[in-house]
């Protein structure tokens, strides 16, 4: 989530893909720009190249060189529309930085108290999942590459019958 261009650039030597970065807050990510150096850097620089999966080159007195020939770097996060304005400056819009942004907002929804309350056994269900999930173990010497997992007939149909009553019920709203 929170980490150097330097620091990336050596996770990006081992994700030829490309990587994706969540950061909770986006401002606090924009913000980051250049806080370890003394004078103006290049990591908005850096960053706009990362959005076309540019090469990256960067070169450091204490660290050396590092080089990524497809740096694609994908960031995801969430901020709230104020904060998001006094984070993005002029220079931010002049550089391209804010076009290359995808911005969405859901539509604002009346919060309404929810009369019933999640059976027992449906808690207990989802709880089992999560237990399941956290004790499963890479079974690759290189657990960061992604993999792709095929669904069998059977989880295929039921996920696509969720799909398609959740779809539906969304057009509706």
């Amino acid at each position: 989530g929170d980490c150097t261009v330097e620091a990336l650039a050596t996770v990006l030597q081992h994700a030829p893909r490309g990587v994706l970065l969540h950061r909770d807050e986006l401002s606090g990510w924009i913000g980051s720009f250049d806080q370890y150096k003394m004078t103006k850097g290049s990591d908005a620089a850096h960053w706009l190249a990362m959005h076309t999966a540019e090469p990256l080159l960067v070169d450091r007195k204490g660290s050396g060189t590092t080089f990524v020939p497809h740096a694609a770097v994908s960031i995801v996060g969430g901020t709230q529309p104020g904060t998001l304005q006094r984070a993005i400056t002029a220079e931010h819009r002049e550089s391209g930085l804010l076009a290359r942004l995808l911005i969405a907002m859901p539509p604002r929804v009346p919060k309404v108290w929810p009369e019933r309350s999640i059976p027992e056994a449906v808690s207990r269900a989802v709880g089992d999942v999560f237990v399941d999930l956290l004790s499963l173990q890479p079974d690759t010497p290189e657990p960061w590459k992604p993999r792709v997992l095929d669904l069998a007939p059977d989880a295929r149909q039921v996920f696509a019958t969720f799909y398609n009553e959740h779809a539906q019920a969304m057009a509706h709203e």
